[in-house]
């Protein structure tokens, strides 16, 4: 099958056709080389005759002289022939690389992509990018991504589709885009450093994959078709996750009885909702997280400061400081008392015997109330959070509220923010823990709630 033809129904397959037909423009990273050539031919092609806007951006790296140079020159000169709107820029990604400790490959990736972003949003909010990925660069990230154990994730290769990021010839292979260039005369220009085996992919590409289709003429088919399969299946893994997490934790009993791939697939979930970015998550830390949440409750330290909590009832992530809750909050005796957020997770309100505090019942469900008397209270109320070393008096003896918790089995997303309602002589209640000797009382009736969820 000719290879436009082979990758026009690609683009149909993969679901490339529908978002570029739902586009209004699409963007080319067009490095002069034989793949982004071709496919510069094939969208110029594919779009002819729609209202779709085609253009093309280059970014010079600054990495091979006047090689870079006239790689730059003859990419202008091809998009002016074809009367394409062209976009270049010229960035210094040795420097970059040496400045933040990354390498070559690393820094030029992340400027190319930040470069394609945003000239893609000049050209307008609905713009496609467009790779030239092929099938041998499927199966050489896939090669590098198994000699790195990054698991079924890794197995997934190159999507067709990312975000608003397309591949159309990833049905193709490197060598069948360089013989089409050749029969149809598409010129094209070479970059010296892909024959440098230093650089991975490279070393991947001139000594792994011949040996690979020792084996298997047909290799890279057959890894897009483990691509595709793992891709399937980390999603709806994916899907479950985000369901069993979907309120921001999952519960104790949904975690302990789901696969072990799922478990690791649900902190990770949590984890990335929570910091924005997987970064720092490695295999072996998942699985250690997810060892001591099924067996443990309590709390484990995961990378860039983010903690896992295990509660009795829940396992969610949280900021390593999170315990840390407001100071003193001051509750006035007022009638009808509307209730005051208290943290993340509480609020509090304060009311004369016989009368009830306005609260917002969308919001919160009250968790528990206790009366004491104005005779018991030393000074002004207020609350606060629980303090290290914080003791109680009960039963003419000062308990530890630490210990009291534990023992009560206070849920650990709660325990450094409880409210505990104080006077200007110490703990008064601590909620679902005890009341102050003596305290007891009608006269003034304090409320906890929580945040439904």
């Amino acid at each position: 099958m000719e290879l436009f033809e082979k990758a026009k129904n690609f683009t149909t397959e993969s679901g490339i056709a529908e978002l570029i037909n739902n586009s209004d423009a699409v963007l080319i990273a067009y490095s002069g080389g034989a793949d982004s050539s071709v496919l510069l031919r094939f969208l110029f092609q594919y779009l002819k005759g729609t209202k779709i806007k085609l253009a093309a951006a280059h970014l010079n790296h600054m990495i091979r002289g006047k090689e870079a140079d006239r790689d730059q020159s003859f990419c202008k000169k091809t998009t002016e022939e074809l009367n394409i709107p062209f976009y270049t820029k010229n960035i210094d990604i040795p420097k970059i690389a040496a400045e933040n400790g990354k390498t070559l490959e690393e820094a030029a990736r992340d400027e190319r992509y930040s470069f394609l972003s945003d000239i893609a949003q000049i050209l307008g909010e609905n713009t496609l990018i467009a790779t030239a990925h092929n099938s041998t660069d499927n199966l050489e990230t896939v090669i590098f991504n198994l000699a790195r154990g990054s698991g079924t994730t890794g197995m997934g290769g190159i999507a067709p589709i990312r975000k608003n990021i397309i591949r159309p010839l990833l049905c193709v292979s490197g060598e069948e885009i360089r013989s089409y260039a050749k029969e149809n005369n598409i010129q094209y220009v070479t970059d010296s450093t892909n024959a440098d085996t230093a650089y991975t992919r490279n070393h991947i590409r001139k000594n792994i994959v011949p040996l690979l289709r020792e084996i298997n003429p047909s290799a890279e088919e057959a890894v897009l078709r483990l691509t595709k399969i793992a891709r399937s299946e980390v999603d709806y893994i994916k899907s479950e996750a985000a369901k069993l997490s979907a309120n921001g934790y999952v519960t104790r009993d949904d975690f302990c009885k789901s696969h072990p791939a799922l478990r690791t697939r649900i902190l990770h979930t949590l984890y990335t909702d929570f910091a924005g970015t997987p970064d720092g998550l490695s295999a072996a830390v998942l699985e250690n997280a997810a060892e001591f949440a099924s067996g443990a409750t309590g709390k484990i330290s995961l990378p860039h400061n983010i903690t896992l909590f295990s509660d009795r009832d829940r396992i969610y992530i949280g900021a390593a400081n999170e315990e840390k809750c407001c100071e003193k909050t001051r509750l006035s005796l007022i009638l009808n008392a509307p209730a005051v957020p208290f943290g993340e997770n509480f609020a509090v309100a304060l009311c004369e015997k016989g009368k009830e505090p306005i609260y917002d019942i969308n919001i919160y469900n009250l968790f528990i109330k206790q009366s004491t008397s104005f005779d018991t209270i030393y000074g002004s109320l207020f609350v606060r959070c629980r303090r290290e070393g914080d003791r109680i008096l009960i039963n003419k003896m000062h308990k530890k509220l630490k210990k009291l918790m534990c023992d009560k089995g206070i849920p650990l997303r709660f325990r450094e923010s409880l409210p505990i309602f104080c006077d200007e002589s110490g703990i008064i209640w601590a909620p679902k823990l005890a009341l102050r000797d003596g305290a007891k009382g009608e006269d003034i009736t304090m409320y906890v709630f929580t945040l439904k969820g």
